[in-house]
């Protein structure tokens, strides 16, 4: 005990030479591989030097200042979509943080603002207590699940779009010091179904009395993600008229990167002003314009609306 005391204080003695003279970053240099020498000093001893180094310079925030240490280096290695979905994503930035000191330093944190087209978004802080060895890098990763109608509120037709710009910054708490970061770029954005009339079949008309049409409608999915649809409020018109209107609700969603059809039924009365034989019988196809809108049952948030409007020309089938 004695002997290990009697150590310490020459130690201590050769800080006290050394007070004087660490703003010359030769000395500083020397003092952490002074103290770091393999085999001269044990465990113990090195947390009691540095705990004098502390004390005397006022704790670790002077440390930084006196630069006894040199500050860690961030770079962010690339992103990655760890979930999507319609209306929430998860993406994941990788960091990769070096260590040039001869010292391990923890990684006690990653603090955070994530902005979508400029505007302020959403903002934290992850904890992560990973340590990291001297002379020596470490890949952590960040997870940011935002929800995609907040993003709404603030930009129109985001969905219309094919990407979302966005900013991230904030600092990496590293040891003493909380390294800045800030990078850009674009995330996918979701694609709403694309809503269309595939087909009009009116082989099962009847000239003398009330019969049905059955009409198709088509729900294309181009993203690699199921969509639940709870509802479809739609209104079609056939050469400028109106043919049909009302709700209907599919019974399975749309599966990622597939189609899934509605049938309509249709019912047609040739004896009503506004529609004659020649109008539907005589023709292979006819100009339509379908609207409407679907509907959305989102956790938390309810039933969300949102319109829709395709204008083509339908085939049909006798």
């Amino acid at each position: 005990m004695a002997k290990r005391f009697a150590k310490s204080f020459y130690y201590w003695s050769r800080i006290q030479i050394w007070q004087n003279d660490l703003q010359n970053r030769f000395t500083k240099s020397f003092i952490i591989s002074f103290f770091l020498q393999e085999g001269k000093m044990t465990r113990n001893t090195v947390l009691f030097v540095l705990t004098a180094i502390m004390l005397m310079l006022g704790g670790c925030a002077a440390i930084v200042e006196q630069e006894l240490l040199d500050r860690p280096i961030v770079k962010c290695k690339g992103m990655m979509m760890k979930s999507s979905s319609l209306f929430e994503s998860t993406p994941v930035f990788d960091f990769k943080v070096e260590n040039p000191n001869p010292l391990s330093l923890k990684i006690r944190n990653i603090a955070y603002n994530f902005n979508v087209d400029d505007k302020k978004f959403i903002k934290g802080v992850t904890d992560k207590g990973i340590l990291l060895k001297s002379v020596s890098s470490e890949t952590v990763g960040l997870s940011i699940t935002f929800n995609l109608l907040e993003i709404f509120r603030y930009t129109e037709g985001f969905l219309q779009t094919d990407k979302m710009a966005y900013s991230l910054s904030g600092t990496v708490g590293v040891g003493p010091f909380a390294v800045p970061y800030c990078i850009e770029g674009k995330i996918a954005s979701p694609n709403l179904p694309d809503v269309s009339l595939k087909q009009l079949d009116i082989s099962g008309l009847s000239l003398t009395e009330p019969s049905a049409a059955l009409c198709v409608i088509a729900l294309e999915n181009t993203n690699d993600f199921p969509i639940q649809l709870d509802g479809l409020e739609y209104h079609i018109r056939l050469d400028g008229k109106d043919f049909a209107a009302g709700m209907v609700k599919p019974a399975s969603p749309i599966e990622a990167r597939d189609i899934l059809n509605i049938d309509i039924p249709v019912k047609i009365c040739f004896s009503e002003p506004e529609w004659s034989a020649g109008d539907v019988l005589k023709k292979t196809s006819s100009f339509y314009d379908l609207s409407g809108k679907m509907i959305f049952h989102i956790p938390e948030a309810g039933e969300k609306k949102i319109p829709f409007q395709k204008i083509g020309e339908v085939p049909f089938h006798k």
